[in-house]
């Protein structure tokens, strides 16, 4: 029962999410737009100090925008800029530590 919900929530999620192997635990838990030009991404399970990077794609795994920024304590928020790709064309993100 447990796996069949987690399931459900999965294929509910806005964003599919993509992690690499060696930390799955940096996700994306929410994208906005903040003006005209940028976007926030909140990133949670970030440790103070650390460095990652995040990339966003389309649906055909095209890189709409990449940013890397210094992680705070819990939760981060990294600031892309969106001009020339809307943000409802986003199915995807990665993110990596970068140090």
């Amino acid at each position: 029962m447990r796996v069949f919900l987690c399931l459900i929530l999965t294929l509910g999620a806005p964003i599919v999410s993509a992690h690499d192997q060696h930390d799955k635990s940096i996700k994306i838990v929410q994208l906005y737009k903040y003006t005209d030009m940028y976007a926030k991404a909140l990133v949670e399970n970030t440790h103070a100090g650390s460095r990652i990077r995040c990339a966003l794609y389309d649906e055909s795994g095209q890189v709409l925008g990449v940013k890397e920024g210094r992680t705070k304590e819990f939760a981060t928020e990294l600031t892309f800029d969106h001009t020339g790709f809307d943000l409802d064309a986003v199915t995807s993100y990665r993110c990596i530590k970068v140090d």
